[in-house]
């Protein structure tokens, strides 16, 4: 695979991921808006929402734990996709292509690429990584499957007939 052809699956994939964190939230603010309300509901939701530091790591936790404590039966069901190994793995994965630009194609049987960090600030201690084109199609098969279950999700718990996230 070419450098220039692995960026529209990048992008297909960050998108992806941007779609499930925004899955999270939305399940975040629903379940808690039926908890609370006013005012802590308005601290809810501008944490969830506008916090800068509220990363997609930690609405990945959040979720988690919101899943085993409130709806232990759906997380049972889809125990595969909804690991807390395989979500931060997609945490991290999409952290890598966000943050890293490809900056060679190795043309060989396992098709590497390799990866540099947009700015170096941010992962000294590994400015350069490596991944094989089959790696960010598995993990785009992966956010795939996951964004399904979670839009079902969101339409069987929250009754959302009309929710129809754009990934």
């Amino acid at each position: 695979m070419r450098r220039n052809d692995i960026y529209p699956i990048i992008g297909e994939y960050i998108s992806k991921c941007n779609g499930i964190e925004d899955i999270f939230t939305t399940v975040m603010v629903y379940h808690l808006s039926g908890e609370l309300t006013g005012e802590k509901a308005d601290l809810v939701v501008e944490h969830l929402i506008s916090k800068p530091s509220t990363t997609f790591q930690t609405k990945t936790t959040s979720f988690i734990k919101l899943l085993s404590e409130f709806h232990s039966e759906f997380q049972n069901e889809n125990s595969e996709l909804l690991s807390k190994k395989k979500l931060n793995n997609m945490v991290s994965f999409r952290n890598k292509l966000a943050h890293g630009y490809c900056v060679s194609t190795t043309p060989s049987k396992k098709d590497k690429l390799e990866f540099r960090w947009i700015n170096s600030d941010l992962k000294k201690d590994n400015y350069k990584f490596q991944l094989t084109s089959i790696e960010i199609q598995t993990n785009l098969k992966y956010v795939t499957e996951l964004t399904d279950i979670l839009v079902g999700f969101l339409r069987s718990i929250y009754k959302l007939e009309g929710y129809d996230h754009k990934l």
